[in-house]
């Protein structure tokens, strides 16, 4: 993304704040206080919703996968973790240049792995 589009970006973002704020009816302190906080947690949640989802699955899968299914829990949840990742780009919850950094993390936490169940510091079952 060029600086020229970044710039056009944030002005767009700091347009739809100031008009959140306008009609929010934020006139003093405490209303500012309280339209920052709940904007806050707005933005927590949003940047939570991949781990939250995954959170869910390991839950669900936890306590409802059948154990003699034909694909293991652990591939089941790899191949729903792509599909959450997937779908968020597709609805442009998330920007491919975001999935190119998580890609780049999984990658070295992949190598790491390998490395430490080959050595012995932990299994899978």
């Amino acid at each position: 993304m060029d600086a020229g589009s970044q710039r056009l970006k944030l002005e767009h973002w700091l347009h739809a704040r100031r008009e959140a704020w306008r009609l929010a009816f934020v006139r003093g302190s405490v209303s500012g206080f309280l339209f920052e906080f709940v904007s806050f947690g707005v933005k927590q949640a949003w940047a939570c919703l991949f781990g939250g989802l995954v959170l869910v699955l390991l839950l669900g899968t936890f306590l409802l996968y059948p154990a003699d299914a034909l694909l293991p829990r652990y591939d089941f949840l790899t191949l729903a973790a792509l599909a959450i990742q997937a779908a968020m780009l597709a609805a442009k919850l998330e920007t491919w240049e975001e999935a190119r950094v998580i890609f780049a993390f999984h990658v070295v936490g992949t190598i790491m792995e390998v490395f430490k169940t080959q050595v012995g510091s932990w299994i899978y079952p």
